[in-house]
């Protein structure tokens, strides 16, 4: 297509070729700029497009993991029980197991969490050294005792370290009532049932306030729930129980 654009009249013939072709490259140039704005805004769709996939499939991702965590959490107790049975405490005395399982983990900061994994701890020891301690429980509050005083030893948080305490009950254990079988301390624990009843005494017939306790097919009573030893006890065995109509207590 001939260039119809207007060439002045006074050039000679060699600048009107030189000016013709100076409009052909800026043409050319033109065209190509364009060319080039079109690929470049291909690129940006293809990069935007590509960035959309991996968002996607990052979300996608992130997903199938939040699922995961959630399936993993639904019973807590089995995690628990799978991660403690990955230990092995056979031939390890207390404070060895206790290094070994505390260094395999970061320990939880809320105490319900720590008595649970050391709840699990015990039972695990236990199961590995059978006869070591008599329960269970003993394992667990000796572990729980040495956590203890290794925090108070050794956290820097931890500024009053008295002594004194341990010194007094180094020299001064504390004083335990033994068992001698006639204590009725462990048979009133626990009872069956509990609570303030009236009874009619003996030889005053009287109505008094008392605290009965109902264990072992015994009712036991006392003058205050402060009180260690029963004022009488009632054997329920071979007992028929008959209503009677008091006026009194109307």
């Amino acid at each position: 297509m001939a260039d119809r654009r207007s060439v002045p009249e006074d050039l000679s013939l060699e600048e009107k070729d030189e000016l013709s072709s100076i409009r052909r490259r800026k043409k050319q140039l033109l065209d190509d700029i364009e060319r080039l704005k079109f690929e470049i805004a291909e690129v940006m769709t293809e990069i935007e497009q590509l960035t959309c996939v991996g968002e996607s499939k990052t979300t996608q991702r992130n997903k199938q993991i939040a699922m995961g965590r959630k399936k993993f959490n639904m019973d807590p107790k089995k995690v628990l029980q799978a991660f403690v049975e990955l230990h092995e405490f056979a031939d390890l005395n207390l404070v060895q197991a206790l290094r070994q399982f505390l260094w395999s983990f970061r320990l939880p900061g809320e105490a319900q969490k720590i008595d649970r994994m050391m709840e699990a701890f015990a039972s695990r020891y236990c199961q590995c050294n059978p006869g070591v301690f008599q329960s269970t429980d003993t394992c667990y509050v000796l572990s729980f005792a040495v956590i203890m005083l290794n925090t108070s030893l050794h956290n820097p948080n931890v500024r009053d370290k008295p002594p004194n305490l341990y010194e007094s009950i180094k020299s001064e254990p504390f004083k335990i009532p033994e068992d001698d079988g006639n204590d009725l301390t462990h048979t009133f624990f626990n009872p069956d049932r509990e609570g303030w009843l009236l009874k009619l005494g003996g030889r005053v017939k009287t109505w008094k306030r008392r605290w009965f306790i109902l264990t072992d097919n015994c009712l036991y009573y006392f003058e205050y729930t402060t009180d260690k030893e029963p004022r009488g006890i009632i054997p329920l065995e071979n007992l028929s129980i008959r209503e009677v109509d008091e006026p009194r207590k109307q």
